[in-house]
Formats: structure tokens, C-alpha cells, sequence
């Protein structure tokens, strides 16, 4: 459980928690201090990942309409400047690379999906016949199987997010015409 201070770090959760890239993320880490105009300022970033190749980075999530201005844009140069000095760079996320749909409805909707574990009989039946056929889509596979859509629709976006399965879930949203197949 994360503690955040806005619904837009709430929505880039459902982002980090999905990238594969990203091994771990911390909500609030600690902060650092930076100067600015003769001062020393504390600062706690939105945000600290690790990512699989070991490396750390701080995120800044900011709506767009906050990051007009000389002071924000000069402070937060500072604040780069001083996070690279701790190995650790800092990266700037607005609303605009966070709330694009569809994929942050598709992340939520795969997120409810995520606290289902272990293998059902209907996931294993599931898991033979995408195999069998590579690319399938979600209409197709409900009509090769016995399942209710729903049940269908609940296992496969168990199963992609536990990684059994991959979709794309960038171009549209989550549906009868989803393809998936098989995971790496």
C-alpha cells in the first residue's frame, strides 16, 4: 500500500506497477536538500523506481498547467542537478504521458485482476488453446472454450497480470477484439 498526495500520482501507480522495466517503486522516498538563489531547499520526490538493470531514478508527477514558469523550470533544474549528483536522476511526468487512454483503463481494469492466484482448471483450458493457436483474439477464444464472457474476460486479465499472458493494451480497449497470446 502507497500513500500519494494526488489522484494523478494515483494514476501513475497503475503505470509503474505494469511496466516491466520497473522492479520495485517507493511513494514519498526521502528527500534531499538543493540550492536555489543562495538558499537551501528540502525537496521529496513523487516517486523513487528501481529499475531491473539496477538503476534508481527519482519522478516529479506534475498536471501541466504547474510546470508554466521561470520559477517552477528553475527550481526544478536545481533539482535535477542535485539528484544526478546523488546517482540518481530525476525525470518530470505530466497528466498528458499518465492519463492517456486507452491504456489507463486497461491497466485499472487489469489491476482488479491482479490479486487472483494460482491456476484454475478453465485458466489451464485457456492457456492450451492460446497456445495452440499463437495470436487469438478475446471473440475467438470465447467461442472455443465453454465459458460465460465474463468468466473468459476475469481469467484472461488474471493471467496477463501474472504474465501468462500478453495483450496489447495500448490501441484500444480491453474487449472482444483484444488479441492475446502467450507470454515470454
Amino acid at each position: 500500500m502507497l500513500t500519494v498526495e494526488s489522484a494523478l500520482e494515483f494514476d501513475s501507480c497503475f503505470h509503474l506497477e505494469y511496466c516491466k522495466e520497473i522492479v520495485s517503486f517507493e511513494a514519498q522516498p526521502e528527500g534531499f536538500y538543493y540550492p536555489f538563489s543562495g538558499k537551501r531547499l528540502p525537496y521529496t520526490p513523487d516517486f523513487k523506481v528501481r529499475y531491473a538493470d539496477g538503476r534508481d531514478a527519482f519522478l516529479e508527477i506534475k498536471p501541466v498547467s504547474k510546470i508554466e514558469g521561470d520559477e517552477f523550470r528553475q527550481k526544478f533544474i536545481a533539482k535535477m542537478d542535485m539528484a544526478k549528483s546523488l546517482n540518481c536522476p530525476l525525470s518530470l511526468v505530466t497528466d498528458n504521458q499518465i492519463r492517456v487512454n486507452p491504456v489507463l483503463y486497461n491497466l485499472k481494469l487489469l489491476h482488479r485482476y491482479t490479486g487472483i492466484v494460482g491456476v484454475n482448471t478453465l485458466q489451464t483450458q485457456l492457456l492450451k488453446v492460446v497456445r495452440s493457436s499463437g495470436l487469438v483474439s478475446i471473440g475467438d477464444l470465447s467461442r472455443r472454450v465453454d465459458m460465460t464472457e465474463g468468466e473468459l474476460k476475469a481469467n484472461v486479465l488474471a493471467m496477463i497480470s501474472r504474465g501468462q499472458l500478453q495483450a496489447e493494451l495500448s490501441k484500444e480497449k480491453f474487449g472482444q477484439q483484444s488479441v492475446v497470446w502467450v507470454g515470454a
